[in-house]
């Protein structure tokens, strides 16, 4: 059982003396497993790393950051194809989007659901603007002061 802590190490009570308990847990499995702690665990017991299943569900609810549960693609006859991400928010934050053809697909998928690669952001945005250096001052006259006037 390398990796699962023991039961010793993570305060493991049976039967628990609150109100939480490891069927409630996200760690734990039917009927007598735990994916953390070694050994078989009762489902009214407890230890420290009790993590609540609908705060488990919390952070699989943000879908890597997207907020798209579903993407529904049909594919044309003609080659392109008709992208519908469902967002867990509702039907008025989904998205709904039309290619060319299987690059723009991809490409479609990759901007709304996943996050740029390091750098990615920055290569696409191409080079910064060259700096624009101010305006050379126009040196005076040789001689210091106004030119002469025309016709002298």
């Amino acid at each position: 059982m390398a990796g699962k802590l023991t039961k010793i190490e993570v305060r493991y009570e049976h039967p628990a003396k609150g109100v939480d308990h490891c069927a409630d847990c996200e760690y734990f499995s039917k009927p007598d497993r735990c994916r953390i702690v070694e050994g078989k665990v009762h489902s009214d017991g407890w230890c420290e790393k009790f993590e609540e299943k609908k705060m488990a569900e919390e952070k699989k609810k943000k879908h890597a950051g997207h907020g798209y549960k579903k993407t529904h693609i049909e594919h044309h006859a003609d080659g392109s194809h008709t992208t519908h991400h469902e967002h867990e928010d509702g039907p008025e934050h989904d998205k709904k989007y039309a290619s060319a053809d299987h690059d723009g697909m991809m490409d479609g998928i990759m901007d709304h659901t996943s996050a740029p690669n390091p750098g990615e952001a920055e290569a696409e945005a191409g080079p910064a603007p060259a700096a624009v250096p101010p305006p050379a001052a126009v040196p005076p006259p040789a001689g210091g002061g106004a030119p002469p006037p025309m016709g002298v």
